[in-house]
């Protein structure tokens, strides 16, 4: 069997927990070939060890994935355009909550693409079903 195809996308200049954790979630797929987008010179693309993307052109140059997965709300329409060129299923890990309501018309299509959603708690679960169109 083959390894999984992994897109990671975390698209953050930011530094702190998120970041933290998605590089250690990363660095710990070592089964997986997986591919990271990034921003350059980011904390996120001095942490992780392996292949990493800098734009969305580059992203669709690779090998379709088999999974697509998102760690950021902002992150998200890019899922969405990959997941249109190479039909894999996205998924959102939302790692802070929502304090903002998102049910317009741009974020019920956004959210229509995404095939699973991971809440990292109960509490942020409540947060995610009050504010976003799922």
């Amino acid at each position: 069997m083959s390894a999984m195809r992994i897109l990671q996308i975390c698209d953050s200049a930011s530094g702190g927990g998120l970041e933290v954790y998605f590089v250690r979630l990363v660095n710990s797929l070592t089964e997986q070939r997986r591919h990271v987008l990034c921003k350059r010179d980011s904390l996120v693309d001095r942490g992780i060890e392996g292949s990493r993307v800098y734009s969305l052109r580059e992203a669709l140059k690779l090998d379709a994935p088999d999974i697509i997965h998102a760690h950021r709300s902002a992150d998200l329409w890019k899922g969405v355009l990959i997941k249109r060129v190479t039909k894999a299923p996205l998924l959102f890990t939302n790692h802070m909550g929502c304090g903002v309501w998102k049910k317009d018309g741009f974020h019920r299509l956004v959210y229509s693409q995404v095939d699973h959603i991971l809440a990292i708690s109960n509490a942020v679960k409540e947060e995610l079903l009050d504010c976003l169109p799922v």
